[in-house]
């Protein structure tokens, strides 16, 4: 089995190759030898080997990612490429990619940013992806309600459990964003959780109610991030749900 030691070790020498070989592709007369190049990398891959490239370098690269690919990207590098990724990227086109981001991913790319340039950003994106944004960007970086994210299923106690999985199945949404359902009131406040397996193995038309944890963990939207780690670890959490004062929804930190 490796050790925590070898597979640092094994990951810092992968970005290197990587590092070299975009490195050897800019410099080459070959047409078209980088965007083939990078084609054939993982976008983590090359996120590791953008701390080893001069800024010319990663701004050549990154546009040549899609959004997707550069969101992942944006996800893994350190604030301030980040930042000097986002400030080589036209705002139309960086828009886009934090668009694409997860909420909470899009909103730490957001935080690198100018304020002003933060609102230019936020008026090129859908009106109820930027509300969320915007949202997240209120709260400290190091605390719940700056790693959680806003995707995630939320239900009424009643609905049964075919109801929840029928929803799951038209609702576009990151995988480890289904695998706990919240159940909420009308106003948002928390009810209970429902592991996806459970739901599973319930009958079609049992309601959320009678197979729901009707007092789950939670976590203050203020509470330290290392908080979080600990009741995560402690309990064996897939993810956990953050509140606010009246213990309304806000979010849920997923593992």
């Amino acid at each position: 089995m490796a050790r925590p030691g070898d597979i640092k070790q094994v990951g810092e020498e992968r970005a290197s190759d990587v590092a070299d070989a975009i490195r050897a592709a800019t410099r080459s007369e070959v047409r078209g030898a980088l965007e083939g190049l990078i084609s054939g990398y993982h976008p983590i891959d090359i996120a590791y080997a953008m701390g080893e490239l001069t800024a010319e370098e990663r701004a050549r690269v990154f546009a040549l990612l899609d959004s997707e690919a550069s969101g992942v990207v944006l996800e893994e590098v350190d604030d301030d490429i980040t930042a000097d990724l986002a400030g080589a990227t036209e705002e139309g086109a960086l828009a886009e990619i934090i668009d694409a981001m997860p909420p909470d991913s899009g909103a730490d790319a957001m935080g690198t940013l100018p304020h002003d340039m933060q609102h230019r950003i936020l008026n090129r994106i859908p009106r109820e992806e930027a509300r969320e944004l915007a949202a997240l960007l209120h709260y400290d970086e190091d605390s719940a309600g700056g790693i959680m994210t806003s995707e995630l299923i939320v239900s009424p106690p009643d609905v049964t459990a075919q109801g929840v999985l029928e929803h799951i199945r038209h609702t576009d949404v990151r995988p480890e964003a289904v695998f706990r359902v919240y159940v909420v009131d009308d106003e948002r406040r928390l009810l209970g959780a429902v592991d996806l397996v459970r739901i599973i193995n319930a009958r079609d038309d049992m309601p959320l109610a009678k197979i729901m944890d009707d007092d789950p963990v939670r976590v203050h939207h203020d509470a330290d991030q290392e908080e979080v780690v600990r009741l995560v670890d402690k309990y064996d959490l897939t993810s956990i749900p953050v509140v606010d004062a009246h213990d309304r929804l806000l979010g849920a930190v997923t593992v």
